[in-house]
């Protein structure tokens, strides 16, 4: 009996397996990554007092912006950083264009030796329940790239996404992604 159903499974793997196709097919699936879109009407948002230091011995930036549609409020950490290193960093948040759920990060420094912390909080998403949402960064290229962060928290409901300790090895345009399938 034992040999039969050794004979069986044998043939059975073996017919399975005969040609490229396979019992299992791995199927890459077409997708496109894009910066989810907000509830913004208007395009222009107050940015008077956008970045601040929240104080003069970590020289953290705190930032809450906003209007009646959308706000965006976070803290980018300097980690590892002197406080002279942390001067030379200036950091600008441009927000004249606020239709999509990203902000422009800036520096006169190119490159980081060692990365800065980005926790982030954006309200007033277009989102819906099983979207797949990220938060990725756009790079040189205009390719999303992966950021590696502490955690991430999504708020379908409410249409607000949260990113805990972000590591940004680079300034650029860094926000929350939705990936759609392609048909």
């Amino acid at each position: 009996m034992k040999r039969i159903l050794i004979v069986m499974t044998t043939t059975i793997l073996l017919i399975g397996c005969s040609d490229n196709g396979g019992i299992v097919e791995l199927v890459e699936n077409d997708s496109q990554i894009s910066f989810i879109t907000t509830k913004a009407t208007s395009k222009t948002i107050n940015t008077e007092t956008v970045i601040k230091s929240d104080s003069e011995e970590t020289g953290d930036f705190i930032f809450d912006i906003g209007n009646s549609d959308i706000t965006i409020k976070g803290m980018l950490e300097f980690p590892g950083y002197t406080a002279l290193e942390q001067n030379e960093i200036s950091v600008l948040l441009q927000s004249s264009d606020i239709k999509y759920a990203n902000i422009d990060l800036s520096s006169q420094i190119q490159e980081l030796n060692k990365p800065l912390c980005l926790t982030l909080k954006f309200s007033g998403l277009n989102i819906n329940e099983g979207d797949l949402i990220d938060f990725n960064y756009k790079n040189e290229n205009d390719e999303f790239k992966d950021i590696e962060y502490g955690r991430l928290i999504v708020d379908y409901d409410s249409g607000w996404a949260l990113v805990i300790k972000a590591k940004l090895y680079q300034f650029s345009k860094v926000g929350f992604t939705v990936k759609e399938k392609l048909n």
